[in-house]
């Protein structure tokens, strides 16, 4: 087992990676997160997680924020494959419908991707009440 410093590392590393300008990095960043978030299921927090992809995938970097968004959308979706953060599905859901409003072309992989097919009837909560605490519905396109 490794200890504290040498976990953050990875994980620093991995999320770091997700915004890979190439392709398959991102995918391989991705599988190891979800690799590392399941060996380790009560090291990190969902927030915790959140605030370090923040930092180190900033979506005010002109230069980056397309490769960032990307990085951002594919933590999500790590976090729900690695089934640890169950418990987390509103919360993962909502960050996800944030990244498709704000990169449009996201859309199609937020509406497709596992955490949102999960539950449907769920995921329609969580926009229509979005939608009364933000006014934004109309700029998440259902169909």
């Amino acid at each position: 087992m490794f200890d504290d410093g040498v976990q953050d590392y990875v994980l620093n590393r991995l999320i770091t990676g997700l915004s890979s300008s190439r392709a398959a990095a991102r995918v391989g960043f991705s599988c190891a997160l979800v690799h590392c978030l399941q060996k380790y299921p009560k090291r990190w927090k969902c927030d915790d997680l959140w605030k370090l992809c923040e930092d180190k995938l900033p979506l005010n970097d002109k230069d980056q924020s397309q490769a960032n968004a990307i990085g951002r959308y594919l933590l999500l979706d790590s976090l729900f494959a690695s089934e640890v953060y169950k418990n987390n599905f509103k919360w993962i859901a909502e960050k996800q419908l944030a990244l498709a409003a704000r990169f449009q072309w996201l859309s199609m992989g937020v509406w497709q991707s596992k955490t949102n097919s999960v539950n449907v009837t769920h995921l329609i909560e969580v926009l229509i009440s979005s939608a009364d605490k933000t006014n934004q519905f109309a700029e998440v396109v259902l169909f």
